[in-house]
């Protein structure tokens, strides 16, 4: 069914989950000032049953159960339950955050390992550079890294190796040295911060 665009601020039963803290029985949904107005029509909602999901002490969101078309009340059994389902939910949402982050993590060991390896393997100083670019950005997240040599007897900085750049974008970056103080990298680089 097409809801249009709904925002979090428009689901008042939402906030009541949240101040409450526990299970909301809605036993009229089509009078409730807890339900956007049309939403009992167009679900055929007879009673709608609102359970919070926590994590670690927090309501993060809300599980809702209801009878299609008939009213009639949930028992003290059904919210009991409604209620482990609840907790059931929360610990899948927490696991799945998890999952995501134990994956993010293993990809950065793996991308660290492999640079090792190459490192200590490669004889190419200029390809080292080019994966330590690669490997910049995918660890940190950024769209573009890139290495620089310091030349002390010139005072600069010397481009050795980028990646992240999009097609057309390299002219953007086409230079020999950055002085030391100039620009944010010539900065950070002369000044430590």
């Amino acid at each position: 069914k097409d809801l249009g665009s709904l925002r979090v601020e428009d689901l008042p039963f939402f906030y009541k989950v949240i101040e409450r803290r526990c299970p909301i029985e809605i036993d009229d949904p089509t009078t409730s000032p807890l339900l956007p107005a049309g939403w009992a029509a167009l679900f055929e909602i007879g009673s709608l049953l609102v359970l919070p999901i926590f994590r670690k002490d927090q309501v993060v969101g809300a599980c809702l159960l209801d009878y299609c078309q008939a009213r009639r009340p949930f028992t003290s059994e059904q919210i009991r339950r409604a209620t482990t389902l609840a907790g059931q939910v929360s610990l899948a949402v927490e696991n799945g955050r998890l999952f995501a982050r134990l994956e993010e993590r293993a990809e950065k060991l793996t991308a660290l390992s492999a640079l090792s390896e190459l490192i200590v393997s490669a004889r190419d100083v200029r390809q080292v550079f080019q994966e330590i670019t690669k490997a910049a950005t995918a660890l940190l997240g950024a769209r573009v890294a890139q290495v620089c040599v310091d030349d002390p007897i010139n005072r600069v900085l010397r481009p050795q190796a980028t990646s992240g750049l999009a097609p057309g974008e390299e002219r953007l970056l086409e230079f020999d040295a950055i002085p030391y103080g100039k620009g944010v990298t010539g900065w950070v680089f002369e000044s430590g911060h």
